[in-house]
């Protein structure tokens, strides 16, 4: 398994291209909740914070592959989907490299 710190440095990576309005309408994405069977975030704990703190509390909140997935999921109904793919081509890097070093990674892909 990828340690948090690495699916930290995906997820910042992938984001850090919001502007300042994509950061709030994705922070709103994860209040609304995004995923059936998740909680949503409690507003608190992202309105109005820097990327940096966004991750840290989505990474707090769920666990490194529903932190990856709901983030996936949020940019694409942002229709941010060169973003989601970015994500996406990270994720499976690190899940070559891992396979390679052998971890597969596995549980950070969705639907693997």
């Amino acid at each position: 398994m990828a340690n948090k710190v690495r699916v930290q440095e995906i997820l910042l990576k992938a984001l850090e291209n919001l502007n300042a309005d994509e950061l709030k309408r994705f922070q709103w994405h994860l209040v609304q909740g995004v995923l059936d069977g998740l909680p949503p975030m409690a507003k608190a704990k992202v309105e109005g914070v820097s990327l940096d703190e966004t991750i840290s509390q989505l990474m707090q909140f769920y666990d490194d592959k529903p932190a990856v997935t709901v983030t996936a999921t949020a940019l694409r109904r942002m229709n941010q989907n060169q973003l989601a793919r970015k994500l996406d081509e990270a994720l499976l890097t690190e899940f070559v490299q891992g396979h390679l070093e052998g971890n597969t990674g596995k549980d950070l892909i969705p639907n693997a």
